[in-house]
């Protein structure tokens, strides 16, 4: 296969990615859209509600603004050099902006599992901090130092070009491994809590939904964090091109969906203090009870 079918076939692979995660994310949003705006629209504001917005509707917004990886709104014709590397690095950036939204509900749902206790919430906030600015660190590298971009032409009459990169740094080996670690922690603290309470006193109301929902959202996320550092570090264009749309949809769809669901539970949109109370309650429950209200 010549370089140009190559790139072409990276290019479909890139358009159907980015449409294929558009549809899919407005439709989650058209279909919960009835209880969202009973849940979260009508709550009072606090901190889940801004992330939940940020997460939902700013990152739908910047993914519909990045368009086809590599070449935007564009496909089929960059401008210039400098407009390929503008949109790579901007497209880069879009994962780690729309992941803070995202990342601070999972933080806040683990928090509010555990009681709200200060040390608790030190090491949520302290291993947020740290993966993020490590991995902020590693794209900065990445992006500013070692990654070159190009516009090369693939065939003429009509003239067809696509943005292409001509150099990547080492740094890209290990750009989303800071965010496996702390997605990993997250999950490994909420089944460490979950299974506790279920041999001492039996499920509550609220560690059970946080445990399953988490746990599909986890691996969901997880699965495409792994599959993109493993296409992004090997090379994989075509892989990275259809994929890399879905890691941004999958950032916009897991907490805010985290965070409406846990709210329909309890019929209201509860701030993280009514949580905690309710969770509390539910542990003076006897199993049994629990039982009856699971049923």
């Amino acid at each position: 296969m010549s370089l140009a079918d190559e790139l072409l076939q990276r290019d479909s692979y890139a358009l159907y990615g980015f449409v294929s995660a558009l549809t899919w994310l407005i439709w989650d949003i058209m279909i919960t859209l009835e209880d969202e705006i009973r849940y979260i629209w009508r709550s009072s504001w606090s901190t889940c509600k801004f992330c939940h917005f940020y997460a939902r509707y700013f990152g739908l917004l910047l993914l519909i603004s990045m368009g086809s990886p590599w070449d935007g709104w564009t496909t089929g014709f960059p401008p210039s050099t400098e407009y390929c590397r503008i949109m790579g690095i901007y497209q880069s950036a879009i994962g780690g902006v729309v992941m803070l939204g995202t990342q601070a509900i999972l933080v806040v749902r683990v928090y509010a599992l555990y009681g709200c206790k200060r040390p608790v919430l030190v090491l949520l906030v302290t291993a947020f901090v740290l993966q993020y600015t490590t991995g902020t660190s590693l794209m900065i590298v990445d992006l500013f130092s070692g990654r070159q971009y190009d516009r090369v032409l693939i065939y003429s009459n009509p003239d067809y070009y696509t943005c292409i990169t001509t150099a990547l740094s080492n740094a890209r080996l290990a750009i989303w491994l800071p965010s496996i670690v702390f997605e990993t922690l997250l999950f490994a603290m909420t089944a460490k809590k979950v299974h506790n309470e279920g041999v001492q006193s039996g499920y509550s109301l609220i560690s059970l939904p946080i445990f399953t929902d988490g746990a599909w959202y986890y691996v969901i996320t997880l699965l495409l964090s792994i599959i993109c550092q493993i296409a992004w570090s090997l090379e994989w264009g075509n892989v990275i091109s259809f994929v890399y749309p879905w890691n941004i949809a999958v950032l916009c769809f897991s907490g805010p969906r985290l965070n409406l669901n846990l709210r329909k539970i309890h019929g209201k949109a509860a701030s993280i203090v009514e949580l905690t109370t309710m969770y509390e309650t539910e542990l003076e429950y006897p199993s049994s009870d629990a039982s009856r209200v699971w049923s």
